[in-house]
């Protein structure tokens, strides 16, 4: 175990000097696809949601970003009802490493969530549409690639988000996002 640690502190002095030499990013903005696993409030099933998102990243240091971040999901289970959700959230990105070809990031962001069930029309009984919003968090990170000094693509991308809609008990349901998004550099430092 002491060996593990050895080598993971060397691995990461070593990027100490890259640190120096990375430009620290200007302004970012991006786009994708987002793949949420949601575990439902009323049926307690896990649900896969399709959805999109939406980033911009402002560099603060060569290891610092303010990040803002949006998303929207969507599960259709036909007779058991439609879920959305869409989040808004803010807050620091990590470059452990800095900038290179690949770049290894990490993220913990707060914000506020909206939330919606609607049941279809059955038996006899109407549409019936519940919405919720809550408190949310997200913490994860990912692998970028940097194609050239505009373009970056995130490869991957996996977050854990704590939310608690449609629940007055208290109890936080969990969602794990995966991403593949497109960034857009406006400028570079």
């Amino acid at each position: 175990m002491k060996k593990f640690w050895g080598i993971l502190a060397l691995v990461a002095l070593s990027g100490v000097p890259a640190m120096a030499q990375s430009p620290t990013p200007g302004l970012e903005v991006g786009g994708g696809y987002t793949l949420r696993v949601y575990t439902s409030p009323f049926t307690a099933q896990r649900l896969f949601m399709n959805g999109w998102n939406g980033t911009a990243e402002y560099g603060i240091k060569r290891w610092l970003s303010a990040a803002v971040d949006f998303d929207g999901a969507y599960a259709d289970t036909g007779l058991n009802g439609r879920y959305s959700i869409y989040t808004a959230m803010i807050g620091p990105q990590i470059y452990p490493l800095g900038h290179r070809k690949f770049t290894l990031f990490g993220h913990v962001l707060v914000g506020g969530g909206y939330a919606r069930y609607r049941l279809p029309a059955s038996g006899g009984f109407p549409i019936t549409t519940t919405g919720s919003d809550s408190r949310t968090y997200e913490a994860g990170g990912g692998l970028e690639y940097a194609r050239n000094s505009r373009w970056t693509i995130r490869l991957v991308e996996a977050d854990y988000e704590g939310s608690k809609f449609f629940n007055s008990g208290g109890t936080s349901y969990s969602n794990y996002k995966y991403r593949f998004t497109i960034i857009y550099h406006f400028s570079k430092k």
